[in-house]
């Protein structure tokens, strides 16, 4: 298995992985996971916000499948290794001109949309008039509800719960096919613009 390939934890973890010798803030299951969805909804461009230290963003891009954009206010992880693929930006997420500028990199591309910086629930929200009909919104840290949040808990699946379904404008999103399976293992909730 090559470096390219390799998940690991994080040393003493049993919840966050590492790739590449980078932090994922992520179960290690959620890297392929979401390298299977990228596919299987033939995304042309994802766009990240909340890069913390750039494990998934590196992980996607090394899949040389389609542009990875990752945007955060603090750069975590200057040493992080950008290629072809992977493009890193230092911009407030919730500023008009960041948004402009995702526009224009989503504008006639399928997108994959993975929220995971400080409020992933008013990230969502935010970027919920661009987001367009067919592609997937996904919030990271996330369970539906705080019972359900017990469940990840209880079976030392996650120790975060930053979002959950009351984030989530369901006149403008379903649930994904796999939102059970998504958020009980890899703790992503995962939408579909209607």
């Amino acid at each position: 298995m090559s470096d390219k390939e390799k998940i690991d934890f994080y040393p003493n973890s049993k919840h966050i992985s590492v790739y590449r010798d980078i932090m994922c803030q992520q179960r290690p299951e959620a890297l392929p996971e979401i390298y299977r969805l990228m596919q299987e909804e033939e995304v042309e461009v994802v766009v990240e916000v909340g890069t913390f230290c750039g494990g998934l963003s590196l992980y996607l891009a090394d899949r040389d499948y389609c542009e990875i954009h990752t945007f955060d206010i603090v750069d975590k992880n200057p040493s992080l290794p950008i290629n072809n693929k992977l493009f890193k930006y230092l911009d407030n997420a919730f500023s008009e001109s960041c948004k402009e500028k995702i526009t224009k990199l989503t504008q006639d591309k399928k997108t994959l949309w993975l929220f995971d910086g400080g409020d992933k629930m008013k990230e969502a929200k935010f970027y919920s008039d661009i987001v367009k009909k067919g592609e997937l919104v996904m919030l990271h840290d996330f369970a539906p509800d705080s019972n359900c949040f017990k469940y990840l808990e209880d079976n030392n699946i996650w120790l975060w719960h930053e979002s959950n379904s009351s984030g989530i404008d369901f006149n403008l999103y379903e649930e994904h096919k796999n939102f059970e399976k998504l958020w009980k293992t890899i703790v992503w909730g995962c939408f579909r613009k209607k």
